[in-house]
């Protein structure tokens, strides 16, 4: 740290006024103007909360829960055992559907590139636009999940 500290005492008292400004919502810089210390100083405090994995506590964040992850294998073999293979037309027809909308809301923006999550199991689906017609091309990471070419 670049500030000149008396005593291990005042070095705890310190981290004790960051972590309570921190608390009350305030930013870095905000807090290096009330302690009246470089905004560096401050900024490295929060990068070792971050690295410890404390400064979303710190702020009152809650950590981001991933969804649940679907087996889609799984899912394929009890189709398959249920004998509900004929069901993959419906699933084609919701793909395509899901698919078309995707490329409206891709043109209406402008892209030619974009990423959405799938409807299935809520990967990252890739999606272009391709050619001078513009046909959408799709395809989740997920084995045997949306593979989409208009």
């Amino acid at each position: 740290m670049s500030r000149a500290i008396a005593s291990t005492a005042d070095e705890a008292g310190w981290q004790v006024r960051v972590h309570n400004l921190m608390r009350s919502g305030l930013g870095v810089e905000e807090i290096a103007v009330e302690l009246g210390c470089p905004a560096c100083d401050v900024r490295e405090e929060a990068e070792l909360l971050r690295a410890q994995g404390r400064l979303d506590a710190m702020y009152g964040v809650a950590p981001a829960a991933a969804p649940p992850a679907k087996d889609i294998d799984a899912q394929w073999r009890a189709d398959r055992e249920a004998g509900r293979e004929g069901d993959w037309m419906d699933a084609a027809m919701e793909d395509l559907g899901w698919a078309g909308v995707a490329k409206a809301q891709m043109k209406a923006k402008g892209l030619t590139r974009a990423t959405k999550a799938c409807l299935r199991c809520g990967a990252k689906v890739r999606l272009e636009l391709l050619g001078p017609r513009r046909h959408l091309r799709a395809a989740c990471p997920t084995p045997r999940c949306m593979r989409i070419m208009e």
